[in-house]
């Protein structure tokens, strides 16, 4: 059984900052299952309501998965959290127009994509870093299997 490497602290935040984005979507998922009779007064389109609580249900479940995966360092973590991180980015942009009417959400757009943009460089980042690579088990000193004999 071979020694597993000790979790770097960029790996450390970056499982970190997905739970909060999945902590982020579980509660847009509580408020908007709450708020549901206001959001059908403010005149949105009936099928919105339930497409933001799959889409933000959906982020949560691989939010979870993704997290886990990075803390126990899965090899296809570091894959994955970029499909999830880009689509969390996608529904977070398609929320905004959509609910662009509302003067919070026109006001704060600066702040929302400079955490993205800080958050993209904390996911393309780690993965190059050397302890990263260890960590997930990059090791190119591993004896590769002979197919050929097997």
């Amino acid at each position: 059984m071979e020694n597993k490497p000790n979790r770097p602290w960029s790996v450390t935040l970056l499982a970190v900052g997905v739970l909060m984005f999945a902590g982020y979507q579980l509660s847009r998922v509580i408020l908007i299952g709450l708020n549901l009779p206001l959001l059908q007064q403010l005149g949105l389109a009936a099928w919105l309501p339930p497409l933001l609580i799959m889409a933000a249900l959906g982020q949560v479940l691989g939010g979870l998965a993704i997290a886990r995966g990075l803390w126990q360092g899965r090899p296809w973590a570091g894959r994955h959290a970029h499909w999830l991180i880009i689509i969390m980015a996608l529904a977070h942009w398609f929320n905004r127009l959509v609910l662009a009417e509302n003067t919070l959400v026109t006001r704060n757009w600066a702040f929302s994509l400079a955490l993205q943009i800080a958050f993209w460089i904390l996911l393309y980042g780690t993965p190059i870093l050397p302890e990263a690579q260890t960590y997930f088990g990059a090791n190119h000193d591993r004896k590769l299997k002979d197919t050929r004999t097997a």
